[in-house]
């Protein structure tokens, strides 16, 4: 039990709270992880890409590529969801081989889900000064002092949702050209949205650094 004129306890203990906070945030995220290019990469900008998302779901299909398919257009760049090619069920290899043939497209990226992982994090217990007050009989006066409160610890569990990422080079040998794996931290209903065009403008960008699509 401490007195009146703890400031600084509470400054701390606030502190804490809000590392903690800052800590949470900067997790809900996406990133690109296990990136990378061909370094015998030679090849002009892609121009004519088709778009193939490996998602057993038809309409999560149709979103992923859609939104891949607009974000390529932005770099000037012709780009063709599959589900137009396919559009009552995933194309298997020879099916995406004969559509690159029959389409003369010079690249493909594909995408598939990855099984999920589960990060644990360790949030710290912290110590703050609580403010009591207390009436005495005796005097008939009420009396303020702070009391140390030990919050817990806890440890919070979040999902990771994967995907892996493929650009092939169509022309030529047809070869493996750019792969990376996408991370998105516990995606909610209400911003998975944001953070899948987040990923996707992740995924542009290298591409686009690396020549393998090009600028505006």
């Amino acid at each position: 039990m401490k007195c009146v004129g703890t400031q600084f306890g509470r400054r701390a203990a606030l502190s804490a709270v809000g590392v903690a906070a800052v800590a949470m945030a900067g997790c809900a995220s996406s990133g690109l992880v296990n990136v990378w290019m061909d370094p015998q990469y030679s090849g002009k900008p892609m121009m004519n890409i088709l778009v193939v998302a490996m998602k057993p779901d038809v309409a999560k299909r149709r979103l992923w590529e859609d939104a891949l398919a607009d974000a390529l257009r932005q770099r000037s760049v012709t780009a063709t969801p599959s589900y137009q090619l396919f559009p009552e069920e995933l194309p298997d290899t020879n099916g995406i081989i004969a559509a690159v043939h029959d389409n003369s497209y010079d690249g493909c990226i594909a995408t598939v889900q990855l099984p999920s992982e589960y990060l644990e994090q360790d949030v710290p217990g912290y110590t703050s000064d609580s403010l009591v007050v207390r009436y005495s009989p005796w005097s008939n006066r009420y009396y303020n002092y702070y009391q140390q409160v030990y919050t817990p610890g806890y440890t919070e569990v979040h999902t990771v949702i994967r995907h892996k990422i493929e650009v092939w080079n169509t022309t030529g040998d047809g070869a493996l050209v750019w792969t990376a794996t996408s991370e998105v931290l516990d995606p909610i209903s209400g911003d998975a949205v944001n953070q899948r065009n987040r990923g996707i403008d992740e995924i542009i960008d290298e591409l686009t650094k690396h020549g393998v699509i090009p600028e505006k």
